[in-house]
């Protein structure tokens, strides 16, 4: 009876092992939940769409489809393609991946709020500090690749939120703009940091120079070679090799776009019948209007060599050369505006790219 006893728990163990190790050659659903990457062929009505590294991106707020020559369904609510892999955001949980699927890093922000911008090997994010006037609290910018978390930079407020931030990146570069007020929400200090891939090529600070003007203003542009323009006290920063300031009087610049070597700033203007007009101007060495008499809302965008003005209130896209030729112009039907390497008007069904 022993020796039945004995062969019975024998039996029992090894059919037990045989499943367990046949259970793992299986492949299970934490690799898969890890890195939700998979081939597709498929069409997203999106919440959100940007072009980066050669992909069309598409977010519905669940997931995200990844369209270039190749296309891939990532299984997160927002993810941001680079040269090595993808870095997924859900939440305020990062996870990074490779696109064959492979588990790179995860990393845990403070904070669900945030903007992020990719270059070609980086993903630079910033998170505003969200405490209240009074308190002291650090706006931060970090930068990911391939092995993680590889610079942070905080820069502490005035015992103020910042007011405004600009996070914009092109190829290799990126342009990085922060107001802080002072500590009574007055104009205080602007920060202004320009990068080629971790490599810092301008970082200065910009302090106001009357009680009511700001020093920065978070609009500006950066080309992929590192041309950079952002607003400026009543003008327009231009980062070039050097530095140099264009004033702009009497309120600066409302939007800034940069196509080829050219740099184009979109200003407004009352009229002697104190109405308000907007105008493109070409900032060579004397500013020189290319487009003027702009009522409503008026916006630019730029790819390398193409510049984009729309007018959603004339219901018109103004498509401009580098040189501040008029190329043509097209009805506006309500299109989603995608700028970056290339440009393209999105409907809900494709992209169309406009050269």
């Amino acid at each position: 009876m022993v020796n039945k006893s004995l062969s019975f728990l024998i039996f029992v163990t090894f059919f037990v092992l045989i499943v367990l190790a046949g259970y793992s050659l299986i492949p299970t659903h934490r690799e898969i939940s890890e890195c939700p990457i998979e081939p597709a062929n498929i069409s997203m009505v999106p919440e959100m769409v940007f072009y980066a590294n050669g992909f069309l991106v598409f977010s519905d707020g669940r997931k995200t489809l990844f369209k270039g020559t190749e296309e891939y369904l990532v299984g997160y609510p927002m993810a941001y393609p680079l040269e090595w892999g993808f870095v997924g955001i859900n939440g305020s949980k990062l996870h990074a991946c490779t696109y064959s699927g492979e588990h790179l890093w995860d990393y845990s922000l403070t904070s669900e709020e945030f903007n992020a911008s990719p270059t070609v090997e980086y993903l630079f994010l910033f998170v505003p500090a969200r405490t209240p006037p009074g308190v002291k609290g650090n706006d931060s910018l970090y930068v990911f690749g391939k092995t993680g978390l590889l610079e942070e930079y905080d820069f502490t407020n005035i015992y103020h939120p910042s007011r405004c931030s600009l996070l914009k990146s092109r190829g290799n570069h990126t342009l990085f703009l922060l107001n802080q007020p002072q500590a009574d929400g007055s104009a205080g200090m602007g920060r202004v940091v320009l990068f080629k891939g971790l490599n810092v090529l301008f970082n200065r600070t910009f302090t106001f120079r009357d009680s009511i003007e700001d020093p920065v203003y978070c609009v500006g542009d950066v080309s992929h070679e590192g041309l950079a323009a952002f607003g400026l006290y009543r003008g327009v920063g231009i980062i070039n090799g050097s530095f140099r300031y264009v004033e702009l009087p009497p309120y600066g610049a409302d939007d800034i776009a940069i196509a080829g070597k050219s740099v184009f700033a979109l200003v407004h203007r009352e009229t002697q019948n104190f109405s308000v007009v907007k105008e493109l101007l070409l900032l060579e060495k004397i500013p020189r209007p290319i487009l003027g008499n702009l009522r409503g809302e008026v916006g630019l965008f730029s790819s390398k060599e193409t510049l984009f003005l729309v007018d959603w209130t004339g219901k018109k896209v103004y498509v401009f050369s580098p040189t501040g030729e008029l190329l043509k112009v097209i009805e506006y039907r309500g299109e989603l505006i995608v700028g970056g390497e290339k440009l393209f008007l999105c409907n809900s069904t494709r992209c169309t790219p406009i050269t």
